[in-house]
């Protein structure tokens, strides 16, 4: 017989028996008790309820979150003062769960950039939206030169007082300057013609938009339904920027049930929604309730219209922030601002560039400006040269 039949037979697989049936039924009923005993935390806990063992007795809360929607990577978050350091949900936002009912102060900031901060209530089972902008601290400015170097590169004359514009804005590429003589040799930038041209077919001038005779000369018109009518208005995403005795309005002529979230509340008594959002957003929500134009949407109660901050200063021209319809580009008497038209708590509002005496044209998701006599492009965000 061959040696490795003979090992073959004293060879024995191994037996593997199943569990006796008695086990199996103890196992069973121990891992559904198991569950019932949790079940009761995962409904309580994925429903907002947290234990607080904060305080000298352990209490359960009920949380709410925060949603915050950026525009800029780079920024830090922190809620009332705390750094939030979970990771995104998606790359410009943030989801901040497990907060306390009440309010909560957001703060968003980062290097080279203006802060954002915003009071916001925070509601049981419910999710505050935010969105969130910052401008650059120091302006940004692409200078659109005359003429052109044989590479194709912006050059300025060397008698050109550029420091008008640099001493408070930064250049987005390095300043080339050339003698007269030479700079009369080159070639002629066709984008300055054009952004020439745009200037010189603007009627727009030093003028204040909120004054009474500037808006009645435009022959704005109203419906007796007091939505807007005219098409000189500013439209975006059913959004209408106008103005009207005295202050600049946004005001909703779309569908009810998609009304931006800034124009909501919770609906809830004058008294607590003057509390969480600030006494002006109280006063016009109790002002359209009883003129009978807000609007209810499920548990959210609804303004139509947002007065727009304007820091107690004139306005001479009014956009929308290319790409965007919740921002808007305000020239005021000291400078080019953007707000934001989401007045719970107040409006952020950020300078973009300073000045008293510059006209400004909104091309092609471009901001075009020309102060002095120079023209450039305002940039909303920090770029290194």
């Amino acid at each position: 017989m061959d040696k490795n039949d003979n090992n073959t037979k004293n060879f024995q697989k191994p037996k593997i028996s199943s569990l006796p049936g008695w086990y199996r039924k103890i196992f069973f009923w121990f891992l559904f008790a198991l569950f019932i005993i949790i079940l009761p935390f995962l409904f309580f806990y994925t429903t907002g309820y947290r234990l607080d063992l904060t305080k000298d007795k352990a209490n359960l809360v009920i949380t709410g979150g925060i949603y915050v929607g950026l525009d800029k990577l780079d920024t830090d978050v922190y809620v009332d003062n705390k750094p939030i350091k979970q990771p995104r949900i998606f790359r410009s936002a943030y989801y901040i769960q497990n907060l306390s009912s009440g309010l909560h102060r957001v703060v968003v900031q980062g290097n080279d950039l203006q802060t954002w901060v915003k009071d916001l209530p925070v509601y049981p089972y419910l999710v505050t939206k935010v969105s969130v902008f910052n401008m650059p601290l120091v302006p940004q400015v692409r200078l659109v030169s005359k003429y052109l170097t044989d590479k194709n590169k912006p050059i300025f004359n060397s008698t050109d007082d550029l420091s008008v514009i640099l001493d408070h804005a930064s250049s987005t590429y390095d300043i080339s300057t050339a003698t007269p003589e030479k700079i009369k040799k080159l070639a002629l930038n066709e984008e300055y013609n054009f952004i020439f041209s745009l200037f010189k077919k603007s009627s727009t001038t030093k003028k204040s938009v909120l004054s009474e005779s500037y808006y009645l000369s435009q022959d704005f018109r109203f419906a007796t339904t007091a939505k807007i009518t005219n098409d000189d208005f500013v439209h975006k995403d059913n959004i209408v920027l106008y103005p009207e005795a005295g202050e600049l309005w946004a005001e909703w002529v779309g569908n009810k049930e998609n009304i931006p979230y800034y124009f909501c509340v919770i609906n809830s008594d004058s008294n607590n929604i003057k509390e969480n959002y600030g006494d002006h957003v109280g006063s016009s929500i109790e002002k359209e309730v009883r003129e009978n134009i807000s609007i209810l949407v499920n548990d959210r109660l609804c303004r139509t219209k947002i007065r727009v901050d304007r820091k107690n200063m004139d306005v001479y021209f009014y956009d929308f922030l290319p790409g965007y319809s919740d921002l808007i580009l305000l020239q005021m008497e000291d400078g080019l601002y953007v707000t934001e038209i989401d007045d719970r708590s107040w409006q952020n509002t950020q300078l973009l560039y300073p000045g008293k005496d510059f006209r400004v044209i909104v091309y092609n998701n471009s901001i075009f400006v020309k102060d002095k006599e120079f023209y450039f492009e305002i940039l909303t965000k920090v770029e290194t040269k």
